[in-house]
């Protein structure tokens, strides 16, 4: 009878059953023995589960690099952000340092990557380390993340860090770029990583990079066609070099994004790493994740951060500008369009309009798409009151080329209910975006010179109208040859102006100035005034509060100059007699609170090829108080810098040698009214910017090494009312910096370094070669370079409640 097999016993096994059993048994006996995890003293022993064989816990990633290396380090730490459950600590050139072996005993990580090559991490120094993670784990992975440089080492950390681009998203990705043998710029590159998410650090070689961005680096941007691109550190031969290189690619893959770079505010600290303290963070961050708790892998998002518009220079059309809007910290990037006709901000909704080169206008909200607004225009222009928005239909009478008028059309702020206005002259298109150029400040009335043409001579003949801007009333001439126009900023009265001839030549070399009521009522002559005392409506005759106009005056009888300044009152009766200011002078400005005046006499000394220095002066709007303030320096807000409340100057000083040539500048402050000594905030320097809050932003040089060359310029905040200390913003600015903008709610500040003639120019003569750099106002730990060629830029208006 045939056994079953489970009747039999042991004494009836086979032999040979008996002798693979036997094998069997032996083999596994000696697995265990080389694991360590067994003992063959007894049974219960035996049962006993390998301490290393099972792990609990969450699982964890240990980075390591050999810390006397900060580009390996610092790959090593940005990585370790970026990995689930990441730690970084410090290997040795000699080992595994006692504290690290402690840390791998301690919490066994399931995956250990090391950064670097074999010149970085010796094998022997990799079989030590593996080791000990077996020890730890048996099952532990032991990965070396190491090319033939490291620019090739970056690269494949980079790919760890990122994880696979379908699994990560195309265009979410930073790459942030550093050259990988510079230790400052890596440094910075390690401290930026920690506050992006979704970013790997790469470098260039600046050995290499005249040959091309490195190919390791190309692919990651091809692969994953990164949202930013952003160059460590401050700007110098070879990271221009390799910005291009980088811009290159992009234009290769076609992706249209902009080249951004990052430094640190305050002076670089020292790259080197402390082992025992990055291996204690490691410590403390395993058993947080270890406990549970959350370990952020960037910086917290804190309070969003404003946002502005900036064009830059893109070479189309010569004078063409590409728009961007922009965060101040360089996220939320949105490409609006290349070559714009014209961009304004709705006064107070958040949405910016634009117009495009084919001639259509849209508007967005900021992280909005873009919504037509109109099918045909240019040059948006919202009214004050943002119920309401005009756009331009550009007209080439002659056929020569050039514009010669433009048909204005209005519609409701969503583009519905168009009308046209008619035509308006060059001047009025020109200059309408100005504050009073053509709305008035309350939105209810709009005022224009026509762009009527002479069916004969195909002249445009203008006549100078105000109508409502519901369209409730008939439209009001004023005058039937207009020349300019300006509102008053507290909406009761209009200046415009009509041609004058003061020495009989047929030049139009003066002009009479004309002042009526917001509804045209009560229109009446102020007096001849110089023609080239408008010829840069930039600067607005009207005091800021409505109530005074500033004016270059003509003589009659023998066409000379004088300043004047008139009183406008509601009653035609009441305009006071002129106040002589000084004779053969230029009007420069208005102080804020209405009280005083600038007028200044240019200097035969050029600055640039069209801009002169001043010789200043102040005087109170009787014509009493005048002061003399100095030889001043032009930027492109003006020579004399106002604070809000009117009560204090700021100015650059030009400085000149005995020869008279130009010495350098020296930046200042005093009271308005004189009351109180000058102060000099730097004897190399220049004066930027208030802000609404009476801080003032100015630039000062730094001799750092003692040989009266600076080799430095440093941004400070100066306020007139602390006895603090002046706080210093920025460092070491890239580039001498001449203007400054502040945000609505002065928490940011962004400046525009590069070549002095383009600053001097900037926003007027779209100077290539100038840069727009942000940095916050308190405690900045940045400066973030936002735009290349910048050639205009503004804040968003602080948005309020519908």
């Amino acid at each position: 009878m045939k056994l079953l097999r489970a009747d039999r016993c042991p004494r009836t096994v086979p032999p040979r059953q008996s002798r693979w059993r036997a094998r069997a048994a032996s083999a596994a006996i000696a697995f265990a023995a080389l694991l360590g995890s067994v003992a063959l003293a007894s049974p219960a022993a035996a049962q006993e589960q390998p301490s290393n064989l099972v792990r609990h816990g969450p699982n964890l990633t240990l980075v390591l690099a050999d810390c006397t290396s900060p580009a390996d380090t610092a790959i090593a730490v940005a990585l370790s952000r970026h990995v689930r459950h990441g730690a970084a600590a410090c290997l040795d050139a000699d080992g595994v340092p006692a504290e690290l072996a402690d840390l791998i005993a301690d919490f066994a990580p399931d995956r250990v990557l090391v950064i670097g090559g074999e010149e970085a991490v010796a094998p022997a120094v990799m079989d030590e380390l593996s080791a000990l993670a077996r020890s730890a784990f048996r099952w532990a992975v032991i990965q070396r993340l190491g090319g033939e440089t490291r620019v090739e080492t970056a690269a494949v950390a980079a790919r760890v860090a990122l994880d696979t681009p379908d699994r990560v998203g195309l265009d979410t990705i930073t790459l942030i770029v550093a050259d990988g043998w510079n230790d400052a710029h890596i440094n910075t590159a390690r401290e930026f990583a920690a506050t992006v998410d979704d970013a790997a650090i790469v470098y260039f070689s600046p050995v290499e990079i005249a040959d091309g961005f490195p190919k390791a680096t190309a692919s990651l941007i091809a692969d994953y066609r990164s949202a930013r691109v952003v160059f460590a550190g401050p700007a110098d031969e070879v990271g221009l070099a390799a910005e291009a290189a980088a811009a290159a690619v992009l234009s290769d893959i076609g992706l249209r994004i902009t080249i951004e770079r990052v430094a640190l505010a305050g002076a670089t600290p020292s790259v080197g790493s402390d082992a025992a303290m990055l291996t204690g963070t490691a410590r403390e961050t395993f058993k947080a994740i270890s406990a549970g708790d959350s370990v952020p892998t960037s910086a917290d998002a804190g309070e969003e951060l404003p946002l502005l518009a900036l064009t830059q220079a893109s070479g189309i059309r010569g004078v063409g500008s590409t728009l961007w809007t922009v965060r101040s910290d360089g996220t939320d990037r949105s490409f609006r369009t290349d070559d714009h006709d014209g961009w304004e901000w709705h006064p107070s909704d958040g949405r910016l309009a634009w117009a495009t080169p084919d001639k259509q206008v849209f508007a967005a909200e900021p992280d909005g798409e873009p919504r037509l607004l109109a099918e045909e225009g240019v040059w948006p222009l919202w009214s004050p009151d943002g119920s309401r928005v005009i756009v331009f239909v550009l007209d080439d009478v002659d056929g020569d080329g050039w514009t010669d008028r433009a048909e204005a059309f209005m519609s409701n702020a969503d583009g519905a209910q168009r009308r046209s206005l008619g035509f308006v002259d060059l001047r009025t298109w020109y200059y309408a975006d100005l504050q009073g150029g053509m709305w008035s400040p309350d939105g209810t009335h709009i005022a224009y010179v026509t762009g009527d043409v002479d069916p004969e001579t195909l002249e445009v003949v203008g006549n100078v109208r105000i109508e409502s801007a519901d369209d409730s009333t008939p439209a009001v001439t004023l005058a039937d040859d207009g020349i300019i126009l300006r509102w008053a900023p507290d909406g009761r009265h209009l200046l415009y102006a009509t041609p004058h001839d003061c020495d009989g030549d047929d030049s139009d070399d003066s002009w009479n100035l004309w002042v009526a009521a917001a509804d045209g009522s009560n229109p009446r002559q102020i007096s001849t005034i110089d023609f080239r005392a408008w010829s840069v409506v930039i600067i607005n005759p009207w005091s800021p509060d409505g109530s005074h106009i500033a004016y270059k005056s003509v003589d009659p009888q023998d066409c000379s100059t004088e300043l004047h300044v008139s009183t406008v009152d509601d009653d035609s009766d009441g305009d006071g007699e002129p106040v002589n200011i000084a004779a053969d002078v230029k009007f420069l400005g208005w102080s804020p609170d209405s009280t005083y005046l600038e007028y200044g006499a240019e200097t035969d000394r050029l600055v640039t090829d069209y801009l002169l220095p001043e010789q200043s002066w102040v005087a109170h709007r009787d014509g009493g108080s005048k002061r003399y303030i100095g030889e001043l320096a032009p930027s492109a807000f003006g020579w004399i810098l106002w604070s809000d409340d009117g009560t204090r100057i700021a100015y650059t000083e030009l400085l000149r040698d005995a020869d008279g040539n130009e010495a350098g500048l020296r930046a200042r402050t005093e009271r308005t009214d004189g009351s109180v000594e000058s102060t000099t905030l730097a004897e190399l320097g220049n004066s930027l910017s208030w802000s609404g809050d009476g801080r003032l932003a100015y630039v000062a040089g730094h001799d750092d090494d003692g040989d009266g060359v600076p080799d430095r310029e440093t941004l400070l905040l100066h306020h007139p009312d602390s006895a603090d200390d002046d706080v210093q913003l920025v460092h070491a600015l890239p580039a001498p910096t001449r203007n400054a903008i502040w945000s609505p709610d002065g928490s940011q500040l962004i400046y525009a370094s590069g070549s002095v003639d383009s600053l001097i120019g900037w926003f007027r003569d779209r100077g290539r070669g100038v840069d727009a750099w942000d940095v916050a106002t308190s405690e900045p730990r940045w400066t973030y370079r936002l735009i290349t060629d910048v050639t205009w830029g503004e804040w968003q208006p602080e948005t309020s409640p519908e």
